[in-house]
């Protein structure tokens, strides 16, 4: 016979506590032990020692039951015990295992084996756990921690805090109505997967910012300073208009980015070289695949070589860009064989004291200073501009930069030193030195535009000539490419009647630009002709830039050597005039819009 102590009524009490607080329960979660005590009596009434107690897991099978549970002999689950146990010597057992289901198996001999199937070791009420709960009633506690999901069907209410580590809201297909009074109702929306709330009037807020609880779909007031760490862009029109949210794009550090494309004849279809980011909607710039050129191509430049002489040759051309896009055939190679072998600044030292003679010093050169004995033609600088380096001569008041006055020799310089003449002498008296001068080379060229000349008449002395095309340029959908500047000089050569021919000052234009007028101060004997002779001039802003480019190989003779030729800078507008100062130029130091090195190669005759 099998009896349970006092005790166990007491424990049961509580089991039917727990399962009317909590219906329902299954399967508890390991962690503080339940203990179980117990007495096994012989068929006399008398406690059994030695008794075989074996413990199994619900549900459990067979005689021996399986599967065997895990117990232990302390309540932290710590201290394993064996299994099957045994009664000691007053048939007393007792151990701790996980609150559930257990069947325990008696046996030993005299006793007929029992087995006691579903005996519940229930969870401390102080704190019980649970791995899943299920209840179709209301759940009271003071304190319910939960470690997996909580599902509610219906509505919850918590009255105090509700903290959570992760809260999951089912997105909503279409937002809730509006609150009861004094609360809000919490969701998101399926369509952008973001937090939205609404109060008692129904007006939503949201969606809810990271962070900061600004909101996207109204007016923010910010009260102190804020800081941006990343791109900000703004379709304004207030401060202003950032571009690239209309499309507009700016590479990295504001410059764009340039990659080498290939395009065919009437294509719309480029190749390029290197992968980009370009997206829909981007503006981008292909140099030399906007339509033909409607301007000139320049005649070869002339080239002379300024302050520095030499024996090297230097070759030079230049293709002009109209304000269409359309970039020329390079000019024919102009070229000078009395260029300095380098383009750098030059160092020449000075020997010995410097002569002084009423106001003019005398310099004399240890070697050769390369410069030109006579005058370079150019009123504002007959001579070259030099400079006696800092710390190089006897006396700093020798020293600085100077327009010089003369070059009596290629050993010797002059500069005027008018604060000296007072005195009647050198003061101060200078020696040595280094002498140092940048060397210039002088391209001149014409970019005329050549007009056929459809008729002239002569009326009060003013000429006027119909010209084919007009002197407002060709023209194209977005405006015309070129305008024409009063009083431009003009010349006419080949007309029927030599009256018209000559250079003269355009003084007025046709409707159209198809004529022009200038004075050739009496009609007398001037008689009206027709077709026949041209008109050449440099019409205003037909030209945007002069791309110059120079021979850098042995051999420059175009077109055969254009891959020689590299660009050395860019001129503006329609001056003819360019001073190579050896510096370079680079696509990075070119206004965008302006041909790349590789132009010169594309655009070379």
């Amino acid at each position: 016979m099998i009896r349970s102590k006092m005790r166990m009524g007491i424990l049961w009490a509580i089991v039917a506590m727990a399962l009317h607080l909590w219906p329902g329960v299954v399967k508890p979660a390991h962690g503080q032990g339940s203990r179980k005590d117990d007495i096994v009596f012989n068929t006399r009434g008398v406690p059994l020692a030695g008794a075989t107690v074996r413990v199994c897991a619900m549900p459990a099978s067979g005689q021996p039951c399986t599967p065997l549970a895990l117990i232990y002999s302390d309540a932290a689950l710590t201290q394993a015990l064996a299994n099957p146990t045994a009664t000691d010597g007053l048939g007393n057992y007792s151990f701790y295992a996980a609150p559930g289901k257990y069947e325990i198996e008696i046996s030993g001999p005299g006793i007929t084996t029992k087995q006691l199937p579903n005996v519940i070791l229930p969870s401390d009420p102080a704190s019980p756990t649970f791995s899943s709960l299920n209840s179709t009633g209301g759940i009271n506690a003071f304190s319910l921690t939960l470690t997996g999901n909580l599902t509610v069907n219906g509505s919850t209410s918590v009255v105090g805090n509700l903290a959570s580590g992760t809260l999951t809201l089912s997105n909503q297909g279409s937002a809730p109505g509006a609150a009861s009074s004094g609360t809000v109702n919490l969701y998101t929306k399926s369509a952008d997967k973001r937090l939205y709330y609404k109060d008692e009037t129904g007006t939503e807020i949201g969606p809810l910012a990271s962070g900061s609880g600004a909101q996207t779909n109204q007016a923010n007031t910010f009260t102190a300073p804020q800081n941006i760490d990343a791109d900000f862009h703004t379709k304004g029109p207030n401060p202003w208009l950032d571009i690239t949210r209309f499309g507009g794009y700016i590479g990295p550090n504001y410059n764009t980015i340039a990659t080498t494309c290939s395009i065919s004849a009437a294509s719309a279809s480029a190749s390029c070289a290197a992968a980009s980011d370009f997206q829909n909607g981007h503006g981008i710039l292909i140099l030399g695949a906007g339509p033909a050129p409607v301007i000139a191509r320049p005649q070869a430049p002339t080239v002379t070589p300024l302050f520095q002489v030499g024996t090297t040759q230097r070759n030079y051309c230049v293709a002009d860009r109209d304000w269409a896009g359309g970039i020329t055939l390079c000019s024919p190679a102009g070229f000078t064989t009395t260029a300095p072998a380098s383009m750098t600044m030059q160092s020449y030292t000075i020997s010995g004291a410097w002569s002084f003679s009423n106001g003019v010093y005398t310099v004399t050169t240890s070697t050769p200073h390369n410069m030109p004995t006579t005058a370079s033609g150019i009123s504002s600088e007959p001579f070259a501009q030099i400079e006696i380096q800092p710390f190089t001569s006897n006396n700093r008041q020798c020293e600085g930069a100077f327009s010089l006055t003369a070059v009596p020799s290629s050993t010797t310089f002059q500069l005027t030193r008018n604060d000296l003449t007072s005195t009647g002498g050198a003061n101060p008296a200078c020696t040595g030195g280094t002498m140092r001068i940048a060397p210039k080379i002088i391209l001149k060229w014409d970019s005329h535009f050549t007009y056929n000349v459809q008729a002239a008449s002569c009326s009060g002395g003013t000429a006027t000539v119909t010209v084919s095309p007009g002197v407002l340029g060709p023209g194209n959908t977005a405006a015309s490419t070129w305008v024409v500047p009063w009083f431009v000089m003009a010349m006419f050569s080949g007309v029927t009647d030599s009256h018209y021919n000559g250079t003269f000052t355009i003084s007025n234009y046709g409707v159209g630009g198809a004529s022009v007028q200038y004075g050739i101060g009496s009609c007398a004997g001037v008689a009206n002709v027709g077709v026949g002779g041209t008109m050449t001039m440099v019409p205003g802003k037909a030209v945007k830039n002069h791309l110059i480019y120079e021979c850098t190989g042995a051999s420059c003779a175009l077109p055969a050597n254009a891959a020689n030729y590299s660009l050395v800078g860019v001129a503006q507008g329609n001056d003819g005039f360019f001073a190579d100062r050896g510096w370079g130029a680079t696509p990075a130091n070119v206004d965008t819009g302006d041909a790349p090195v590789t132009r010169a190669a594309a655009r070379l005759p």
